[in-house]
């Protein structure tokens, strides 16, 4: 494994260094990694956002009075504060996964919208779905779950490496599918989890490789782990170019 992340793990302490050393740097490229994040989120799953969109969402101060675009920010913004919720989590390096967890990152995304606060398990095997890979039926969603959540606890987790363990942690969770409409956005989340404790910036899948993510849901974890691993190589190497094209914006700021 050693000789397939030397690279990325030289430069991802590249860029927490450059992030670590730059407080205001740090906090405008985040900035921009999220809307980002938010943006290709969607777009896995289908649904794409335009930048006036985006900006009219994440702006506190922009009023919505149309319903239909109201819930439509209501949601992104939601996503924004699940990224949050992963920020928090990634702070704390005591912190476990849990039944608790994924409760937490479903209310959060769908604690907005009337009668859906409180964690909904799938109860169906949906016909028309957009993913494709085979999934649990839902008698065995808390069981399964369960022991998915329980597994981050054990000497297996423990002896794979950062990015082995989210990509084998994510196939599972996916297999599970505990939601009907945001075990995608559920899972990736917590995969992000995983791989920012260890240093690495998000796996942020590009819109680009929709199709091959659902692909890797229906092949080994070793699949799915290339795809996470290009999508965090993509966000590494954006990160290190931001900051050396800004990096003379920062100093000057700096010396003003």
């Amino acid at each position: 494994m050693r000789h397939l992340t030397v690279d990325i793990d030289d430069r991802k302490d590249d860029l927490n260094e450059l992030l670590d050393g730059d407080p205001e740097g740090a906090a405008e490229f985040w900035t921009k990694l999220d809307r980002s994040w938010i943006y290709h989120e969607n777009a896995l799953e289908g649904v794409v956002i335009s930048p006036d969109e985006m900006v009219v969402a994440l702006d506190s101060s922009q009023l919505v009075n149309e319903v239909s675009k109201a819930a439509f920010c209501a949601d992104l913004r939601r996503q924004r504060d699940a990224i949050g919720v992963v920020k928090q989590e990634v702070a704390n390096p005591r912190g476990k996964f849990t039944l608790a967890l994924v409760q937490t990152l479903f209310e959060t995304l769908t604690g907005g919208e009337t009668g859906r606060g409180k964690i909904e398990y799938r109860r169906d095997m949906p016909l028309h779905r957009t993913y494709f890979h085979d999934i649990g039926h839902p008698s065995r969603i808390i069981p399964d779950l369960t022991k998915v959540v329980e597994w981050t606890g054990s000497a297996e987790f423990a002896n794979l490496h950062p990015l082995q363990q989210a990509a084998v942690f994510h196939h599972k969770f996916m297999t599970v599918f505990p939601f009907t409409d945001l075990s995608g956005k559920v899972g990736r989340l917590l995969l992000n989890i995983m791989v920012m404790r260890s240093g690495y910036m998000p796996a942020v899948i590009h819109a680009i490789d929709r199709q091959k993510y659902y692909d890797s849901l229906r092949q080994p974890p070793r699949v799915l782990q290339s795809v996470m691993t290009e999508a965090i190589e993509n966000v590494t190497e954006l990160g290190l170019k931001w900051f050396s094209q800004n990096s003379h914006q920062v100093a000057k700021a700096k010396t003003a």
